[in-house]
């Protein structure tokens, strides 16, 4: 996993979740201090539990081979974000209309 990690700084392969557990019991305390490899190992554990899940399949979830992740897939924007930003987009027009509103009545202000 170690190597997965090393050649991009990502994992990018689906490994079972054992593997993800030991690498970082096992992981060089270098790596840990001064890379990223175990948050990036954490990222593909998340992203290992979430594929079982969906996949109905439980903790002991194991693919013979890696599965490379489209590139696409970790740079789609994610649908809080999205919903958070329409929020907010709807809430400054409310507020602007309001504003406008205000000084159609009153001219003076």
């Amino acid at each position: 996993m170690l190597q997965d990690w090393s050649d991009n700084g990502r994992v990018d392969g689906l490994y079972p979740l054992r593997c993800y557990q030991e690498a970082l019991a096992k992981m060089p305390t270098d790596l840990r201090d001064y890379t990223n490899a175990s948050d990036a190992i954490h990222r593909a554990l998340t992203r290992a539990v979430s594929s079982a899940g969906k996949r109905g399949l439980g903790s002991e979830f194991a693919v013979g081979s890696p599965l490379r992740v489209g590139a696409d897939e970790t740079r789609s924007v994610p649908l809080p974000l999205m919903l958070l930003v329409g929020l907010s987009v709807a809430v400054l027009a409310a507020g602007f209309l309001g504003h406008l509103a205000r000084r159609r009545r009153n001219p003076h202000d």
